[in-house]
């Protein structure tokens, strides 16, 4: 059976209530229900007490949903608020984790020293990073200078073309004849 909103449970409770005051308790018609005697009045009863239950839940689900509006409204307007409390605690006892632990706040994890092999291997990383970004630094970038004067390179096309690499033949050295 598939579940029905408070609102229609409470529509077909209420008709149902008409239908036993209407028809069932003018006639005096009783019902026999799991071996007992149900009598107008106490189906009337039954009925009463879901409305009045169903009535309850649609009161206090208006309420829960007024209320959970009411502190996400509440929650983003002190949000900035309680996160620069946490931020000052942390500060004030950031060497303090007992005092921390009062504000529910954990310590910030102090970082394990790096070994010589680490330290190392992250200088090597770096380097290459460096390399292969072709970055330089203020004093390599002040040695770089330019005449203003040169012929522009032309973009590389885009298909590569295979070109021959010549080594570069050395100069001539002239002889010098003996004097004679």
């Amino acid at each position: 059976m598939a579940k029905q909103s408070l609102s229609t449970e409470e529509a077909a409770d209420t008709k149902l209530a008409a239908g036993v005051q209407t028809y069932f308790a003018p006639a005096n018609v009783t019902i026999t229900v799991a071996g007992a005697v149900v009598t107008p009045a106490e189906m009337a009863a039954a009925i009463q007490s879901r409305l009045k239950a169903t009535a309850t839940a649609m009161t206090s689900h208006t309420a829960m949903k007024q209320a959970v509006a009411a502190r996400e409204t509440t929650m983003a307007s002190t949000q900035s608020l309680v996160d620069a409390i946490k931020q000052v605690a942390l500060i004030m006892y950031a060497n303090q984790p007992d005092v921390l632990t009062v504000f529910g706040i954990a310590p910030r994890k102090v970082p394990a020293p790096l070994t010589a092999a680490q330290l190392a291997e992250r200088a090597v990383k770096a380097a290459a990073t460096r390399k292969a970004r072709g970055t330089m630094g203020p004093k390599q970038k002040a040695k770089v200078t330019g005449t203003g004067t040169g012929t522009p390179v032309a973009a590389p096309s885009a298909s590569p073309s295979p070109t021959a690499s010549a080594a570069p033949t050395p100069a001539a050295t002239p002889v010098v004849a003996g004097r004679s």
